[in-house]
């Protein structure tokens, strides 16, 4: 029989963790916090403010965890307070020919190179150099059509961020959209950008100006008589052609058959799913021909069977027996005595 032992009994297991009795149940005992040992590895003052030293030198996490001897969560659990102004990044220095955009921290010059401040993820130059104005320079993509070039337009990416700098999303901007905000004046309210020599490469202030979406559409630089194409573009292609007639583009009709002028009872081809199909006008109406299945009895086999003549018994390979009689194959029923 195991001892009783009485409420209120305290004992103290091999690991040094203690116990008190309660009604019968064994109720472990929490140290306070005066009696818990220091960890063996638990860092001073002079080792934390080497880590936020480290980082605000440009440091990465890796660098700063095997040097000081810790994970990255320690690292980032002492430096998560730090700034971007604890980065030691020169100070921003405007100059002339630049102006801040609509979006924080993004920049655009009179000629569309576009700029950004540097940010905590910086300090290594991974992103981008700071040039001399303390700013990093922002290589432009281009969007558009990916086989017209002649067509595409500069653009950057654009972080955009709340008033407390916490990240919200990230929008394309097209570089003379940037640049006509900060530099070209708009008086009359227009929402559209036109390039005034039609190349859109050139971004410079002086070549944007604000204007409708029908001057955006008409082509400012080419004769009168001028003739052009729109639609698709490829190996079967049929583009619509337009001519500049007093300013304005007009549909050249075309001179070709028109598909539903053909007289009934024409016979066509037409592909459908990858396959020609046969086609006829009825009642000014394509009407699908289905094929007609025929039974050539004069066609000829390439192997032709052996006419074997009546009474002949054959074996077939699954060991049964066959007499021909009256042209067709009967089956034989086994004898014990002897095979018909």
């Amino acid at each position: 029989m195991p001892k009783k032992v009485a409420d209120g009994t305290i004992k103290i297991s091999k690991n040094g963790a203690k116990f008190i009795k309660v009604n019968g149940k064994w109720e472990y005992m929490k140290k306070p916090r005066e009696e818990w040992k220091v960890h063996a590895k638990q860092l001073t003052e002079e080792r934390i403010e080497e880590i936020r030293s480290l980082f605000r030198r440009g440091k990465t996490y890796n660098y700063i965890s095997k040097t000081v001897g810790c994970n990255h969560s320690t690292v980032a659990k002492y430096c998560r307070d730090l700034g971007v102004s604890n980065y030691d990044y020169p100070p921003i220095r405007i100059p002339d020919n630049m102006r801040e955009t609509r979006y924080s921290g993004y920049y655009i010059t009179e000629d569309g190179k576009a700029y950004r401040a540097p940010g905590k993820y910086d300090r290594n130059n991974q992103h981008g150099k700071i040039n001399e104005y303390g700013l990093i320079y922002l290589k432009p993509g281009y969007r558009g059509h990916p086989y017209r070039p002649d067509s595409q337009y500069e653009c950057i990416n654009i972080s955009v961020r709340d008033e407390n700098g916490k990240f919200l999303k990230q929008i394309k901007k097209s570089i003379h959209q940037l640049v006509a905000e900060a530099f070209v004046p708009n008086p009359a309210g227009h929402n559209e950008i036109l390039h005034i020599d039609d190349n859109n490469r050139n971004n410079h202030y002086t070549n944007l100006k604000w204007g409708t979406h029908k001057e955006n559409m008409e082509a400012i630089g080419l004769p009168e008589g001028t003739i052009t194409e729109h639609g698709r573009k490829g190996k079967n292609r049929n583009p619509s052609k337009y001519i500049k007639k007093n300013g304005d583009w007009v549909l050249i009709r075309s001179t070709a058959s028109v598909w539903n002028k053909l007289p009934d009872g024409t016979i066509t081809t037409r592909k459908v799913n990858g396959e020609p199909k046969i086609f006829i006008k009825q009642n000014g109406k394509w009407v699908y021909q289905k094929k007609r299945k025929s039974k050539n009895t004069n066609k000829k086999d390439s192997h032709p069977r052996q006419i074997l003549p009546e009474g002949t018994v054959t074996t077939r390979a699954d060991g049964t027996t066959w007499r021909k009689q009256n042209g067709k194959w009967i089956y034989q029923k086994k004898n014990n005595n002897s095979l018909l």
